[in-house]
C-alpha cells in the first residue's frame, strides 16, 4: 500500500537504500517532467522538485549522476529543484557548501526544505548557495492567528528577501493562511488548498485540460 515518507525514509537512510531510491526517483521525475513539458507545456514548462538525502549529498558520484540524468532525459536544468532538509546540512558545512556549489554549476536550483523544523539558522543559510527557502508547516498552521507565529513567519520572509531567496510556505490548507502569507510577502505556497496528491496520468489530464497554470 501507500506509505508516508516518515514511515520508510528513516529506515532507508539507516540501511543505505536511500541512495538507490534517490537515484531512481531523480531519473524517473526528470524523465516524466521532460516528457510532459515536450508534449504539453513547451512554452511554459513545469518545474520538478526532488529531495536529496544526506547520503546522496555526501556521495562524490552525485554531481555526475545529476548531470547524466539531465543529459539523458533532456530536462532543462533550470526546471529541476533539488531539496535538502536542515538535518542534511548539519554535518560538515564547508563540505556541504562545496558540493552544493558543484550542483548549482549544473544549472539546477537548490532549496532548503522544512526550514524551521531543524537546527539550521539563518546565519548558516546565508552561507549556502541556495535559491529557495521552504517554510515548515509549523509556521503556516498558526499564521492566520496574527500572533507570535505570524510575526516570526514575516521576519523569516523578510530576511529571505534580503538574501535574495524565494520563499515557499508548506502545508497551506485554507484561504485565511494563504491571504496572510501573501500579506507577509511570501512568494509561493504548497498544500491541500491547491490540490490533493494525484497520480502522473491525472497530472497529464489536468495539463491537457488547461487546469494547471504553472
Amino acid at each position: 500500500g501507500t506509505l508516508l515518507p516518515a514511515e520508510f525514509v528513516p529506515l532507508a537512510e539507516d540501511t543505505g537504500l536511500i541512495v538507490a531510491i534517490g537515484s531512481f526517483v531523480l531519473e524517473r521525475a526528470c524523465s516524466e517532467v521532460a516528457e510532459l513539458n515536450a508534449r504539453l507545456r513547451p512554452e511554459v514548462p513545469l518545474t520538478v522538485s526532488v529531495n536529496l538525502s544526506e547520503r546522496q549529498l555526501q556521495a562524490e558520484a552525485t554531481v555526475r549522476q545529476v548531470a547524466d540524468v539531465l543529459a539523458e532525459t533532456g530536462l532543462d536544468p533550470r526546471r529541476l529543484v533539488l531539496e535538502l532538509t536542515e538535518e542534511t546540512l548539519t554535518g560538515d558545512l564547508d563540505a556541504s557548501v562545496a558540493r552544493l556549489q558543484q550542483l548549482r554549476r549544473l544549472g539546477v536550483r537548490l532549496a532548503v526544505d522544512e526550514f524551521g523544523a531543524g537546527p539550521a539558522s539563518l546565519t548558516s543559510i546565508r552561507r549556502l548557495p541556495i535559491d529557495i527557502l521552504k517554510l515548515d508547516r509549523s509556521f503556516v498552521e498558526g499564521v492566520g492567528d496574527d500572533g507570535d507565529v505570524s510575526a516570526l513567519t514575516g521576519a523569516i520572509v523578510e530576511v529571505a528577501a534580503i538574501l535574495d531567496l524565494q520563499t515557499v510556505a508548506e502545508g497551506v490548507e485554507n484561504t485565511e493562511q494563504l491571504e496572510r502569507l501573501r500579506a507577509l510577502g511570501c512568494d509561493s505556497g504548497q498544500g491541500l488548498l491547491f490540490a490533493e496528491p494525484v497520480a502522473l496520468d491525472e497530472v497529464a489530464e489536468l495539463l491537457a485540460g488547461g487546469r494547471v497554470a504553472a
